[in-house]
């Protein structure tokens, strides 16, 4: 309301010169002032940065010459000198689901066609490191890759209560299913 306020006294102060084109100027303007605020109230869409769960996965980082970043996972503490980039981002995750295994709950990422063979190369090269799972920047999971990964899909096992592992997921997969809408 209050920009309304403000926009209505900024098209009060704009004073033209020709008494004939006045009501014409004032109505174009005020439709271009209209259609540029409609814009930016949609450019946020339906995404609430309070709730958005962003993954992004990134690889270890063994160089001795030092590290960028230092991944630290909130229960265990652990501390993991991880890559600048992430090896996968949030536009290449297809789905995200909390499933059960022998060990307990876990994570499931299905990754895009493209990401599966980005991901393929990149796990046979980094065997042994660990992949870190972060959400909105924070670390919340960490696997060792032991094997090359021609599935498409990653298990990972995040530092989150169980009983809230599944909304959890539900809310990540929201966030993605949000960007890909944007996408597309």
């Amino acid at each position: 309301m209050k920009e309304a306020c403000t926009l209505l006294n900024i098209i009060r102060m704009i004073k033209f010169r020709k008494k004939g084109l006045d009501a014409f100027r004032r109505v174009w303007f005020l439709n271009l002032i209209c259609l540029l605020l409609a814009g930016c109230s949609t450019m946020n869409g339906g995404l609430d940065p309070e709730k958005a769960l962003i993954p992004r996965f990134v690889f270890e980082e063994l160089s001795n010459e030092g590290y960028a970043n230092l991944a630290i996972l909130p229960i265990s503490d652990v501390r993991i000198p991880v890559k600048n980039e992430a090896s996968i981002s949030e536009y290449d995750i297809l789905d995200v689901s909390a499933v059960d295994t022998e060990y307990g709950k876990c994570l499931q990422f299905n990754l895009t066609p493209a990401a599966s063979r980005d991901f393929y190369r990149e796990s046979v090269s980094n065997q042994g490191r660990r992949l870190v799972l972060l959400v909105n920047g924070k670390a919340m999971g960490v696997r060792r890759v032991d094997g090359a990964n021609d599935s498409g899909t990653i298990y990972i096992f995040a530092e989150i209560a169980e009983e809230d592992l599944v909304e959890y997921a539900k809310e990540m997969k929201g966030t993605i299913l949000e960007i890909r809408k944007r996408l597309d």
